[in-house]
């Protein structure tokens, strides 16, 4: 099951990409996941077509404004708060009871490299990694594990806003020699909530909750 907001030629190539060389039915929902009415519908549809799911994987985010803490508005901080973390925080709670296996949760690197810039970015992203703690004690219950994956600086998505002398900062602050592509690190974390093994990523925990991060990062906190 495929989420998307407003890309429409996206995720349709997704789908065919992935029934052809998966040889799964895939199917697509359209969905606001700031708006909790939306997600609430979505959810219901869920549980009324298929009871559970096995995997839940949090992949969405917006980069906001680059500029420093002090150039911020409180408006961009609260628009990127909704999306980054209120949205992935209200998913995970509504869907608790129709996950079987693993949730998963992807963080960033910006968390704790002390970027110059992107500071709504940074806040939503820490305010995450608390929230994916507490969340993945409670899963545990079920059995269900959480996973916070830190995949690094990837040559797509937010690193494409940035010019040459930002990423070349940016991956020096987290001592990562090489942009991650994006297509292998999709299939890491796919891998990550299925399996115990997964190679090229490092697995610890803090508490119940699994982070895992790509063999890319060469930094530890």
């Amino acid at each position: 099951i495929l989420l998307y907001n407003s890309n429409v030629s996206v995720i349709n190539n997704l789908k065919e990409k992935i029934s052809a060389e998966c040889n799964v039915l895939v199917s697509i929902e359209k969905v606001d996941l700031s708006d909790k009415s939306q997600v609430d519908a979505l959810v219901t549809r869920i549980a009324e077509k298929y009871g559970k799911v096995d995997y839940l994987i949090n992949t969405h985010a917006v980069t906001g404004g680059l500029a420093r803490a002090t150039k911020v508005g409180i408006s961009e901080f609260e628009d990127v708060a909704r999306i980054n973390y209120e949205s992935i925080r209200y998913l995970c709670e509504k869907m608790s009871d129709y996950v079987r296996r693993a949730v998963l949760i992807t963080g960033s690197v910006g968390e704790d490299a002390q970027f110059a810039g992107s500071a709504p970015y940074v806040v939503s992203k820490r305010a995450l990694r608390g929230f994916a703690r507490s969340y993945a004690g409670k899963v545990y219950e079920n059995g269900v594990k959480c996973i916070y994956f830190l995949p690094g600086l990837i040559g797509a998505g937010m690193v494409s806003k940035l010019d040459e002398s930002q990423i070349q900062a940016s991956m020096m602050a987290v001592n990562q020699k090489v942009l991650t592509n994006v297509d292998e690190i999709a299939e890491r974390m796919v891998l990550s909530v299925c399996r115990i093994k997964v190679p090229d990523v490092r697995i610890s925990f803090e508490e119940k909750l699994m982070v895992i991060k790509d063999v890319n990062l060469k930094y530890g906190y």
